[in-house]
């Protein structure tokens, strides 16, 4: 075990290994770079400057994934099976700095529920095989760190909570995604979304879910479960008294935590209907 932590005989410069102090290292500066958003968030709460840092947020995570794309692409580092912007955590990236920008529900939902609920396996069981000195490590680590400090910070300052429609949306163009991907996948013979007819040379989850085609229709009920679960989460938090909703004086939307700043009183949410005196008591 400590020889597998501490990865005795790894170049870290040009290698990575799941599961190693690596690993580990690389996830808690991930984390704590994330934490330090939340509180930057949450001293700004409810108010313009937040909304200029969150803002400012989504055009540096905007502009991140066109740098990161247009490398993929350049001539020399084009992989047909990796080099399109197609997996789910490519689209998400480029979802999560809509969501920051214009704070639309569908952007918030389709964040969470591709952020919270898939784009954190990349933290757990990390696909990664090139160490530090290759760009395509930093491209991993700074654009997952994008995409799930974006989804949690929706989450803590900005109060997003998925309802029914939500859930309905999350599953509708999830699905959508799936259909596109699958039909690129039997083009070019490639594993977009990872539904395709290969496995990642790290370990992942994937291994353990037998042989394609069925492994990807296994792996669409894995996604469908663990959607209902980020959804059905709240609701049940809320019964048992464990979250509570923001304050109907807060300058946001007590439902899906929208910026109402300067709404007339009373008048509803243009996202989702609420009004200031719904809140959550």
């Amino acid at each position: 075990m400590i020889q597998v932590m501490l990865a005795e005989g790894m170049d870290w410069g040009r290698q990575f290994r799941p599961f190693t102090l690596y690993h580990l290292l690389m996830t808690v500066s991930c984390v704590l770079a994330m934490a330090g958003a939340w509180v930057i968030g949450k001293r700004l709460e409810s108010s313009a400057a937040e909304a200029k840092f969150r803002i400012n947020w989504g055009w540096c995570v905007l502009a991140y994934k066109i740098v990161e794309t247009a490398w993929y692409n350049w001539p020399g580092n084009f992989d047909i099976g990796e080099s399109l912007p197609l997996q789910l955590c490519d689209l998400a990236a480029f979802v999560a700095a809509a969501a920051m920008i214009t704070q639309k529900r569908v952007f918030r939902t389709l964040l969470y529920f591709w952020g919270i609920g898939l784009s954190t396996q990349a933290f757990f069981t990390p696909i990664l095989t090139v160490g530090y000195l290759a760009p395509n490590f930093w491209f991993f680590w700074v654009s997952h760190t994008m995409i799930i400090g974006s989804a949690t910070y929706d989450i803590i300052v900005r109060g997003y909570r998925p309802a029914v429609k939500d859930l309905l949306i999350g599953f509708g163009l999830t699905v959508a995604y799936a259909g596109v991907v699958t039909a690129v996948n039997l083009t070019w013979d490639v594993n977009y979304g990872y539904i395709g007819n290969t496995t990642p040379e790290n370990p992942t989850i994937i291994d353990k879910l037998g042989s394609w085609p069925l492994r990807a229709f296994k792996v669409a009920g894995l996604v469908a479960v663990l959607f209902v679960i980020l959804w059905g989460v709240w609701p049940l938090a809320k019964k048992l008294g464990l979250v509570k909703g923001r304050r109907p004086d807060s300058g946001t939307c007590p439902t899906c935590g929208y910026d109402l700043t300067g709404a007339a009183a009373g008048s509803p949410c243009p996202e989702c209907g609420a009004t200031r005196q719904d809140a959550i008591p």
